[in-house]
């Protein structure tokens, strides 16, 4: 996972996030290889992976918009993955990342139009998904978990530890999880993604949920 922060002024940023959970920003490729060894997981920031987009990203507050580096910065993979997940917030941009990724060679690629852009889905909203599936572009639109719109509660940043280990309930929170675990399982099947089959990717991702170990993060 790869990330900028520090461009948009009161926004919270995964690097800081993740750092609650004990899951530091790797500084080097060394670092990196420890970490996928060491947790199957790595972040590492923009700034150490590429200084100079680094520096074009946060001419944001400058020019008062994004560039198109904002959108180059999420479709980067240094490491070749041959499954990736990125976000978009204006639903134009979800086919020209997928074109895009295709271009690249990406072998199994998802876009997801998330809430603020974010590579999450919206647990409450049917949400607009865009596949590259092995040199072919899909377009598909994922359920909503929740039958209902949801009133957005104010993110507390202890909570997201709390409903990890199971003491607080965060409605949103824990549909965003399943639901958004549940497309990373589609996209890792040897299928072609199918509209029809979310009950199922769904069903899998909340048992994983549900088993997840609770004392995982405890410090």
């Amino acid at each position: 996972m790869h990330g900028a922060r520090g461009h948009t002024h009161g926004r919270m940023y995964t690097q800081e996030m993740l750092a609650m959970f004990g899951l530091e920003a790797c500084q080097d490729w060394q670092q990196s290889a420890a970490a996928l060894d060491r947790d199957n997981f790595a972040f590492m920031s923009i700034e150490q992976l590429s200084p100079k987009m680094s520096k074009i990203i946060n001419l944001r507050n400058i020019m008062g918009l994004r560039s198109p580096v904002h959108t180059l910065c999420r479709l980067l993979n240094p490491l070749h993955a041959e499954h990736t997940v990125d976000g978009v917030f204006h639903p134009a941009y979800g086919p020209m990342h997928q074109k895009t990724a295709m271009l690249l060679g990406v072998k199994r690629g998802l876009t997801i139009k998330g809430d603020g852009g974010e590579a999450e889905i919206k647990p409450d909203s049917d949400c607009d998904l865009q596949w590259t599936f092995d040199g072919e572009y899909q377009a598909t639109q994922w359920p909503r978990y929740y039958p209902r719109r949801l009133v957005k509660q104010d993110l507390n940043l202890e909570e997201l530890l709390g409903l990890w280990r199971g003491e607080v309930e965060h409605e949103y929170g824990e549909g965003a999880v399943i639901s958004t675990l549940a497309t990373v399982l589609q996209l890792l099947s040897d299928k072609a993604p199918e509209q029809s089959d979310a009950a199922d990717y769904i069903a899998k991702a909340e048992q994983i949920w549900a088993n997840r170990n609770k004392q995982k993060f405890n410090g």
